[in-house]
């Protein structure tokens, strides 16, 4: 009896434990050594996307993005910034998956929404959204449209440990 008694205290001292404990934050850094965000896109005043997201804020991240990659989880996305607008277009040049890819403006509106199908052979299609953008995320395709967000909805863009300046691409939730 006493046995049990004593079995039955240890558990409890343990998941009291494991109860009060707090997860761990998410990484700031991807597995690549690229800065992790968390971008929410909103539609009709309500959250309807969120993603967990690297960001590709150098030369050399954006023109790696997402080449090569074989799965993308639908929680999942690369975000690509620039300080200043700027009209680049994207390609799918050695990616494997198709992808959805939306762009933003400096205030955080979405400016274009595109589908693009992977090219592992010259030419390759180019991309170009329809005005300006501080920043374009690449996304599993069909997770916007399933979500509802169109084109004049907002997005915002939250570096891990640190807010991103609206100059890069973050805007405030509205």
């Amino acid at each position: 009896m006493r046995t049990r008694s004593a079995l039955v205290a240890g558990f409890a001292a343990v998941f009291c434990v494991a109860c009060g404990a707090t997860a761990a934050p998410p990484p700031t850094t991807s597995s690549r050594g690229w800065p992790m965000g968390d971008l929410t896109m909103r539609h009709a005043g309500r959250d309807a996307v969120h993603l967990n997201v690297e960001i590709a804020d150098t030369e050399p991240h954006r023109e790696a993005g997402l080449m090569n990659t074989r799965t993308l989880p639908t929680d999942q996305g690369e975000a690509f910034t620039w300080t200043d607008p700027v009209r680049v277009a994207f390609w799918m040049k050695d990616t494997l998956i198709p992808l959805d890819i939306v762009y933003w403006d400096a205030q955080g509106r979405i400016v274009d929404i595109l589908s693009m199908t992977p090219c592992t052979a010259d030419p390759c299609a180019v991309y170009n959204a329809s005005s300006a953008f501080v920043g374009a995320v690449e996304l599993d395709p069909g997770v916007v449209e399933k979500a509802g967000v169109k084109v004049g909805d907002t997005l915002v863009l939250a570096r891990r440990s640190t807010a991103v300046s609206a100059g890069s691409g973050a805007t405030p939730a509205r």
